[in-house]
């Protein structure tokens, strides 16, 4: 069976997931014909195959997981897992196969679970061309505070995870598509996107795009006083300056792996959440089926119903625990996302901190060469004074001499009037 190419668009939500679909579907990619349904975030169609969205869905309703607590770290181990990759490797296989041209498919939470895919496209025979819609993350963030209502530093985590995961699961072999970019010139950004996934055939000039941009898709408020947390910014820096196939692949990963080295607190309480869920899943299916055994047994007797009334209380008990356990995970994330932004926090104080003994040490440098100096200029002094005192010495010991006082004797003498001279003989 011939590989064939898929084009695999994924990207944290509201970062230009579904313009870089219409991108691809104006140059000649297929898009699919049973698409999700969606309200007005995306006027013009999210750009999500509804099959493909339901699997993802399945997935993470299985653990019961979401794009902000993520699926545990050993997802893939489990036996669902498992058989899902096969439905979804058949399903991806019969689109291709279908379409003569270039399938592209969009699913944005699978930025956290690339690994899931890699495992779907190699069974499935199918080379992906993986693309990864970017998008600075003020603007990110703040469309997802405002219009979701979800809590900054939980979509500050989910931003930082989809990118982490995406570069570090696909080793970097993947396109960097800017919003940005594709706004300012989309028909220079779209030649280039078209020429990597393989439709650089296509005649650029015949092809209209920039009617794709839409400024209702912006949810970010302009000039709103909005930042985003240190490792955020940092991570979209260096994002920021590649773009396209070709760019710095080794600043970036080893950025990435740093971040990922962070998370291992945060996936250790996840993990551990959903082995307790897990647990009570099971019980509560053990329940389940002895309250359906009760029920269809024929003989129902007051002794009967009493065990279905305590079953049913059991099972109530315990979606009960689930519901708080749940409630008490989440608070769990928050707690190790404000640790971890603590962390940077004073990562950053003692950057500063070091910076000020760095100028101090520098001063104090500059005071020692002057006192330095000063002690020089104090040796030098003492040094004239010896000298000055050696002259002195010397100078009353030839005044003193009786050479001296004759020399001085005589030279009055001669000073003299001559009559005088005689006069004082």
């Amino acid at each position: 069976m011939k590989n064939k190419t898929l084009v695999f668009v994924v990207g944290a939500g509201r970062s230009g997931t579904s313009l870089a679909m219409q991108l691809l579907e104006r140059g000649g990619c297929h898009v699919s014909d049973h698409t999700q349904e969606v309200g007005g975030q995306n006027p013009r169609g999210a750009y999500e195959d509804a099959q493909v969205f339901s699997f993802i869905s399945e997935l993470f309703q299985h653990f019961s997981a979401d794009q902000f607590l993520g699926l545990p770290p050993d997802y893939l181990e489990h036996a669902f897992t498992r058989r899902l990759i096969r439905r979804v490797a058949d399903y991806v296989r019969e689109n291709v196969d279908s379409v003569d041209d270039v399938w592209a498919l969009k699913e944005p939470r699978s930025a956290l679970i690339l690994d899931f895919w890699i495992q779907v496209f190699n069974k499935a025979k199918v080379c992906p061309r993986i693309v990864l819609a970017v998008r600075n993350p003020t603007s990110v963030i703040q469309s997802f505070v405002r219009n979701y209502s979800q809590p900054k530093h939980l979509v500050e985590l989910m931003w930082l995870r989809k990118y982490v995961s995406s570069l570090l699961v696909s080793g970097g072999d993947l396109y960097l598509l800017h919003y940005e970019r594709v706004i300012e010139s989309p028909a220079v950004e779209a030649e280039k996107l078209l020429s990597h996934v393989g439709l650089d055939k296509v005649d650029i000039q015949s092809v209209s795009f920039f009617d794709v941009v839409d400024s209702r898709l912006d949810r970010s408020v302009a000039g709103e006083n909005f930042n985003v947390s240190n490792p955020v910014a940092s991570f979209y820096g260096l994002l920021e300056r590649e773009n396209g196939y070709l760019f710095n692949r080794d600043a970036l990963l080893k950025y990435a792996t740093t971040i990922q080295l962070s998370f291992s607190s945060i996936d250790s309480v996840v993990l551990a959440a959903h082995r307790l869920l897990d647990g009570q899943k099971n019980k509560i299916a053990s329940l389940q089926k002895k309250l359906k055994a009760a029920i269809s047994d024929s003989d129902l007797g007051t002794s009967n119903c009493g065990e279905i009334d305590a079953l049913k209380n059991s099972q109530e008990a315990l979606e009960g625990e689930i519901a708080v356990m749940l409630e008490e995970n989440s608070r769990l994330v928050e707690f190790v996302s404000e640790i971890k932004r603590d962390k940077y926090q004073l990562k950053e104080q003692n950057e500063l901190l070091l910076t000020e003994h760095a100028a101090l040490k520098t001063k104090l440098k500059n005071f020692s060469d002057k006192s330095i100096t000063l002690q020089e200029v104090d040796r030098q002094v003492s040094a004239l004074k010896k000298q000055s005192k050696v002259h002195v010495e010397r100078y009353e010991l030839v005044v003193g001499s009786t050479s001296f006082r004759l020399g001085n004797l005589l030279v009055r003498m001669v000073k003299l009037p001559l009559g005088l001279l005689f006069f004082w003989r």
